[in-house]
């Protein structure tokens, strides 16, 4: 069924390369145009005047362990507080908190990590703007809007090598880490912990702003539809 439509296809619009590549091993299709996902920028902003206590990471998403690696963030965070260091790892979403709260517990980690529910859209914005970095750990995924969403609101992402997501990974906007590579995860949370320098808030912002606005993507699709329909 995919064969038939995409026989159908006169140009292939991925939000990423790599989700390019898998489509044409299925099909082949001679143009193809990335046009990434897309950021509501009046909601996700920067706070100039954000006053962090400690230096805090977060984890948004759905909670899946078997898709975002929540055990392994979970292992680097208590080597962290084995070792030393002071700071908060911030974790929650929409999906099951058991694994979580279990491990914090089990672990006397509740000084150190702090899980919460389901966010509504406007909220996810309020609680970047609240920590230092963003952390995504996962086994795979595509061209998630999160990390975008993260550089919108002006903090920068340590993330694993899956899908696109260094594809959209400007330089000194984060640390790109080996899938389940929990060493290299340690390693970076160990640079930002202790001061590493990345892009500012208003650089990351501004990346955003200029390739994943609703403008912006909106245009891209236009330029697509009417070149088509010539």
């Amino acid at each position: 069924l995919i064969k038939i439509i995409l026989r159908k296809v006169d140009v292939l619009t991925p939000v990423s390369n790599d989700l390019a590549q898998k489509i044409l091993k299925i099909y082949p299709i001679t143009i193809v145009k990335i046009i990434p996902n897309v950021v509501d920028v009046e909601l996700f902003s920067v706070k100039e005047d954000c006053k962090i206590k400690r230096i805090t990471f977060l984890h948004l998403s759905h909670l899946e362990n078997e898709h975002k690696n929540i055990l392994g963030m979970l292992n680097v965070v208590k080597k962290l507080v084995d070792n030393g260091y002071n700071f908060e790892f911030q974790i929650g979403g929409n999906g099951d908190l058991t694994l979580i709260n279990n491990f914090v517990e089990e672990n006397n980690l509740s000084a150190f990590v702090k899980s919460f529910g389901r966010l509504q859209h406007f909220e996810v914005n309020q609680k970047m703007k609240n920590v230092n970095c963003f952390v995504l750990f996962s086994n795979y995924e595509n061209q998630p809007c999160v990390q975008i969403e993260a550089f919108a609101s002006g903090i920068p992402v340590i993330a694993s090598d899956v899908g696109g997501i260094k594809e959209f990974m400007p330089n000194n906007f984060g640390f790109i880490v080996n899938k389940n590579d929990e060493s290299a995860l340690y390693k970076a949370m160990v640079e930002v912990i202790e001061g590493y320098e990345f892009a500012t808030p208003k650089e990351l912002n501004n990346y955003v702003l200029n390739n994943f606005s609703k403008e912006e993507i909106a245009q891209q699709f236009d330029d697509v539809y009417t070149k088509v329909l010539e």
